[in-house]
């Protein structure tokens, strides 16, 4: 199966960086829009930076099979003769790597909502907000040691993994003629929550020069 590792979540940042960097040469998206690309790449210039630690983290953990695109619209419940039984789906993004991305958490504002009991439809992209406890009492029932803070850590780098292919996949939407800014500063916002999360501050007012 393909690794679904560290590196391979390093090649998403390489790429969605060379097509932020290309719509900026173009100067397509508009004074705002920039705004919104530069502050990205500051983003992703910052957490290259500690892509050694954030793999060395990774790497320390056990290999496992990973999803890869664990989100509420991959999941469905129903009911069998012991009670509710939970059917994974669209394995296309599946591998070999940490558990990392499948347990990354919702990020704000989706995390409030969800917690007020609404539904935004950017819910449905990010993650399955997984129950950390119960990933935790699971992983020990089969003889696994999981520490609650290795877990919660391990949450922390998912968010931004998951944040990472998901820059590189609204990335791959651009055009010669069209960027999606919106999108694009959606996830510039979880990404800075992300790198928060993990430790990993992104200096609030660095702007990098076009390139």
């Amino acid at each position: 199966m393909p690794d679904r590792g560290p590196r391979h979540y390093f090649v998403h940042l390489l790429e969605a960086r060379e097509e932020i960097t290309r719509q900026l040469r173009r100067q397509e998206a508009g004074a705002d829009g920039a705004l919104v690309l530069e502050g990205l790449l500051s983003k992703l210039d910052v957490l290259e930076s500690y892509w050694g630690e954030l793999a060395a983290f990774c790497d320390a953990l056990p290999r496992t099979l990973v999803h890869g695109d664990f989100v509420p619209k991959n999941l469905r419940t129903s009911r069998n003769g012991a009670g509710l039984e939970l059917t994974i789906f669209d394995w296309e993004m599946a591998g070999i790597g940490v558990q990392a991305p499948d347990l990354a958490q919702l990020l704000e504002p989706e995390r409030s909502a969800g917690a007020r009991g609404e539904r935004p439809k950017r819910i449905d992209r990010f993650s399955a907000n997984p129950c950390l406890e119960t990933y935790c009492r699971m992983v020990s029932d089969a003889a696994e040691v999981a520490e609650p803070e290795t877990v919660e850590r391990s949450a922390a780098v998912g968010n931004v993994l998951r944040c990472l292919a998901g820059i590189d996949w609204t990335c791959s939407q651009a055009t010669t003629t069209w960027t999606p800014v919106e999108d694009l500063h959606i996830y510039s916002g979880w990404l800075g929550d992300a790198m928060k999360a993990a430790g990993w501050t992104s200096p609030s007012r660095r702007v990098l020069a076009r390139r």
